[in-house]
């Protein structure tokens, strides 16, 4: 299944039905290919990382039943992982381990309260993505208003099928630096650090 609805034009294409598609796509995905190409994005992350971060703080994020499942990396960063927190002001990253996240106040799991910390590199989820690095997120803005004030590697996280030609961005919208698939990458972007 792809998604069908055309790119946007020039008075832009709304978010919302490409989201709805997205969400389709995404749930048309079965149990098996989502363990299958975690697991195969998740050795690629694994060894990219040894090469970019060796030591540095990895963000990553408690996958949703419809994203890739992270949770085979964070067994290979043990003691150098953060969670996204969401705050009165925004989206924070808190040093924790996968056996520490809890259900926080937008009903995913976040890490305990905890100091922010900058981490080197930051996994970002999303409903679809581009090889130029733009991004659909679910619509909150919480990781572009986060990304955009730091410096650090931001790298898309997907399967595969969540990859399109071009998607509606806005000023807002942060660009991933890199884009990681079970089949591709990680591979620089546009705006690839």
């Amino acid at each position: 299944m792809t998604v069908t609805r055309p790119p946007a034009g020039p008075g832009g294409e709304p978010k919302g039905p490409l989201r709805v598609d997205a969400r389709g796509l995404l749930g048309s995905l079965s149990r098996e290919f989502r363990q299958a190409a975690s697991s195969a994005l998740c050795e690629r992350l694994a060894y990219w990382l040894s090469e970019v971060a060796p030591s540095g703080i990895v963000a990553l994020f408690a996958s949703l039943p419809s994203e890739p499942d992270n949770e085979a990396l964070a067994r290979c960063l043990v003691g150098r992982t953060a969670y996204p927190r969401l705050t009165p002001e925004g989206l924070d990253f808190v040093v924790a381990r996968p056996d520490q996240l809890r259900r926080g106040a937008a009903g995913v799991l976040e890490p305990p309260e905890g100091p922010a910390v900058s981490p080197a590199v930051v996994l970002v989820p999303g409903l679809l993505f581009t090889l130029a690095g733009d991004r659909l997120g679910r619509g909150g803005g919480y990781y572009d208003r986060a990304l955009a004030q730091r410096r650090c590697h931001t790298v898309a996280c997907c399967f595969h099928a969540q990859l399109v030609q071009r998607l509606p961005t806005e000023a807002h919208d942060v660009r991933m630096d890199w884009v990681c698939t079970e089949a591709l990458g990680p591979a620089r972007t546009n705006e690839g650090r």
